[in-house]
């Protein structure tokens, strides 16, 4: 690992130098490309950004807008809560979203909460569609379903810069049957600044999909101890790292859905009266 280390090094010491440059909240700006088994590349950018920051908690706003080359273009824009417990080892929090997906206007809010520390962590979100049916075209029309998920993630044995995640995801289908399936992700940074993310998402409904996301950030607020095992050789001493400080990790991103989940049918001047719909799940993160 030690030619891996050298070239660890390297970059982060030519990232530091180019991040002292640069003012914070353009540190906090992600570019994110997602590339699915389908084929349908969609492309993102991030951020997470401070309104009021304390010592053991924040205040943050965090946006993103997506576009996807079947020609959806989705807005999201949050508001969250986070305060540390337990002397800084537990980061607890609460958010609130917004997301609206062009050009079929379809419309939803989301609820979270999130219990974190530095090698284990619990996502929940409960989603809520804000409108209706939507023409997507002469024959078709599509509509926001309700849901939630429910993640689990965990640091890989002496990797601190590896994590796994499991998450199980319900969607309310009102034409057509509800959607329920697992997402197996593992989420690696290699580098301060690059990310990747890869999964498996199976339905019991829809067909079965393979995902990988590949991320860049001028800085990654990455805490000290992972900086400090990846510069020794990648490998670290300790199984987990538990214990450590979540104060550099309070303004990392929400896990959630960004994208909305609608289900799709015939419209009825198209011949469509009394045809089940079928549930496009969305993808990305």
């Amino acid at each position: 690992f030690s030619t891996i280390a050298v070239a660890g090094s390297v970059s982060d010491m030519a990232d530091k130098d180019a991040q002292d440059k640069l003012p914070d909240w353009l540190k906090r700006i992600e570019v994110e490309g997602n590339f699915a088994a389908d084929g349908k590349p969609a492309y993102s950018v991030m951020t997470v950004q401070p309104i009021s920051d304390e010592e053991n908690s924040v205040i943050f706003n965090q946006s993103r807008v997506a576009y996807s080359t079947d020609g959806r273009t989705t807005a999201n824009i949050g508001l969250g809560y986070r305060q540390l417990t337990n002397n800084q080892k537990i980061m607890l929090g609460v958010n609130a979203f917004y997301d609206h997906q062009f050009p079929y206007g379809h419309q939803r809010s989301s609820y979270g909460a999130e219990v974190k520390s530095s090698a284990f962590e619990l996502n929940g979100n409960y989603y809520v569609a804000n409108s209706g049916w939507r023409d997507a075209d002469t024959i078709f029309e599509e509509r926001a379903l309700d849901g939630h998920d429910v993640e689990i993630g965990a640091q890989l044995p002496y990797l601190p810069w590896a994590w796994g995640f499991v998450q199980n995801f319900y969607y309310d289908g009102k034409a057509g049957d509800d959607l329920e399936g697992m997402k197996y992700s593992l989420r690696l940074r290699p580098f301060k600044n690059i990310e990747f993310e890869g999964g498996h998402t199976s339905t019991d409904e829809t067909s079965d999909n393979n995902f990988v996301m590949a991320r860049y950030r001028i800085g990654f607020n990455e805490p000290k101890y992972v900086s400090n095992v990846r510069k020794s050789g990648w490998v670290s001493s300790r199984a987990f790292e538990t214990g450590e400080s979540m104060a550099d990790r309070k303004l990392e991103k929400v896990r959630r859905s960004n994208e909305i989940t609608v289900e799709r049918r015939v419209k009825s001047s198209a011949g469509g009266t009394g045809a089940r719909a079928s549930v496009i799940l969305a993808r990305g993160s």
